[in-house]
């Protein structure tokens, strides 16, 4: 008779795989923001998803600490030394965590009190705005943070749909174009005929200019 031993039936044996905060954050920030789950970041570092849970409470939890993680360590603050050059860094700091991470933006808005994330870095920046004249109370520096903070996740939202893939392997570029070929041809659509600046990131700076324009005109938004 063979002396071989029987083969193990069940589940394995030995040490839990062991991974840390970093390990997760990480994973959520590689599969997307916007379109991450718990299962899928679970799978990518090797655990199973209760193991996930026992450090997050929740998808929202993670996607707060991801978050929390970009503004600490990747997003600079204010070095300018005028007004306008500081709302330039603010912009330019916000568009390059953007490139950096597809679905940041569509996350900020579809996630309850992200705001809070952010609230130290903004207090720089508007401190930095505040200690080089900007022509206006806090009130006024408040509105234009958000203001083109508003203008720049909601433009990055708008070009990654474009960017992205349809069911069709086209992209949300490529179907807008087929679209408006259909259209008849007016000499005053040519701003709404789909273009490549739809795609790119850093066609939202002249919008950015064309804030920073309206506040040194000093116009009233009351």
């Amino acid at each position: 008779m063979s002396s071989t031993a029987p083969r193990r039936i069940g589940k394995k044996t030995g040490p839990k795989p062991q991974f840390t905060d970093a390990d997760a954050i990480h994973a959520a920030l590689e599969i997307g923001l916007s379109s991450f789950t718990m299962t899928a970041v679970a799978k990518q570092i090797g655990v199973v998803p209760s193991a996930l849970y026992r450090r997050f409470e929740s998808q929202v939890d993670l996607t707060l600490a991801a978050m929390s993680y970009v503004v600490d360590t990747e997003l600079k603050g204010p070095t300018a030394s005028s007004w306008q050059e500081i709302l330039r860094e603010y912009a330019h700091c916000m568009i390059d965590g953007f490139k950096a991470h597809p679905g940041l933006a569509a996350a900020i808005y579809n996630t309850p009190g992200c705001h809070l994330v952010v609230i130290p870095m903004l207090k720089q920046y508007i401190e930095a705005l505040k200690a080089h004249d900007f022509p206006g109370d806090e009130a006024r520096i408040s509105f234009a943070i958000d203001f083109i903070g508003d203008t720049i996740i909601g433009t990055t939202i708008a070009i990654e749909a474009m960017r992205a893939a349809q069911h069709d392997g086209n992209t949300g570029l490529e179907h807008a174009r087929k679209l408006f070929a259909d259209q008849p041809i007016d000499p005053a659509n040519y701003y709404l005929s789909p273009q490549e600046g739809w795609t790119d990131l850093d066609s939202i700076m002249p919008k950015v200019e064309f804030i920073i324009a309206g506040l040194e005109a000093g116009i009233d938004v009351e």
